[in-house]
């Protein structure tokens, strides 16, 4: 059985910048705004296999309104195998922030930490394979 695999990457830039209020934050960056972000990755599917990892790259941001504190950029990966049997039924080992990066996703949120998950999906209906198969467009 030939595999199917889908890449995907994407990327961003911001000039997020203030444009109206206190002279001392006037063109400065918003907080928790990365200047920089890009997102890589695979999704595989091989027979009843289907297996995918990403990278996510979160570029430096500021956590003041007066730029003071600067954040450092974060690179997060993330990884997930799952096998369908034939009736539908899947299971799935997810692994998420596999370096455990620690960085601030928002003013005192942390991003998530690592995060392992075995999850076994039971379908009510049949059409479990076939959701499986349109999401990869591999028919």
């Amino acid at each position: 059985m030939a595999p199917c695999v889908k890449v995907f990457a994407s990327a961003a830039t911001q000039y997020a910048r203030v444009t109206s209020g206190p002279p001392a934050i006037l063109g400065k960056r918003l907080p928790f705004v990365p200047d920089r972000s890009a997102d890589v990755g695979l999704i595989a599917d091989v027979g009843p296999v289907t297996y995918g990892s990403a990278l996510t790259f979160l570029g430096a941001e500021f956590a003041d309104d007066i730029n003071a504190v600067r954040l450092g950029s974060a690179l997060v990966a993330s990884a997930r195998v799952s096998v369908v049997g034939r009736s539908g039924t899947t299971l799935a080992l997810t692994a998420e922030n596999v370096s455990d990066r620690t960085y601030l996703s928002s003013e005192n949120r942390l991003g998530p930490p690592s995060m392992y998950a075995l999850t076994l999906s039971v379908p009510i209906t049949g059409r479990a394979r076939q959701r499986k198969a349109a999401e990869l467009d591999c028919q």
